[in-house]
């Protein structure tokens, strides 16, 4: 595995989410990753939909990520080509949801997470989306496998893990550090 350092201490992050639960499911525990080294950072979180209490979850949820254009969700697919169609100068990783029609694909960008980090991640899906309580697969252990399968794709040291889809990356001058 090669390494990809952030080049600035207070880079901008711009997350996308079709579903008001969708961002903290499928980046969550990077983006806790990415505030504790990079205290300086500015997030912005934009939700495209929800109604009820739906809404409401996404309101209270915690702080350029965004779907993955294969995406069998047709929302979630709409979502990653829009944002490849409007911002097309700009890194984005491009990030992958569980669910029932499946169509996980093959990563090729990896964020070890701590143990930590994985437990924030999970803590917080659990205690803030509690409309997705009755779904069967929302659970602790689904959660937590998921991004234990993706730890051990790229070794990661606590054995947690969440995975990008990265197109377009350009590597060159202090950006090419320790590749």
């Amino acid at each position: 595995m090669r390494r990809l350092l952030l080049d600035k201490p207070d880079p901008i992050i711009l997350c996308l989410g079709a579903h008001s639960d969708d961002i903290e499911i499928g980046a969550g525990a990077t983006l806790v990753h990415l505030m504790e080294q990079a205290p300086r950072a500015s997030i912005h979180w934009v939700v495209f939909s929800g109604e009820g209490k739906r809404a409401d979850e996404g309101r209270s949820s915690a702080a350029l990520l965004a779907h993955w254009r294969h995406d069998l969700h047709q929302d979630h697919r709409l979502i990653a080509e829009l944002t490849g169609q409007t911002f097309r100068d700009h890194l984005i990783l491009e990030y992958e949801i569980l669910k029932y029609d499946g169509g996980l694909g093959s990563p090729n960008v990896y964020v070890p997470v701590s143990t930590a980090e994985a437990n924030r991640k999970v803590d917080h899906l659990l205690s803030t989306f509690t409309s997705q309580s009755s779904k069967y697969w929302f659970t602790d252990e689904t959660l937590r496998a998921f991004m234990r399968v993706r730890g051990v794709e790229c070794r990661a040291p606590s054995g947690y893990a969440e995975a990008f889809f990265g197109s377009k990356l350009v590597f060159e001058g202090s950006a090419a550090r320790d590749i």
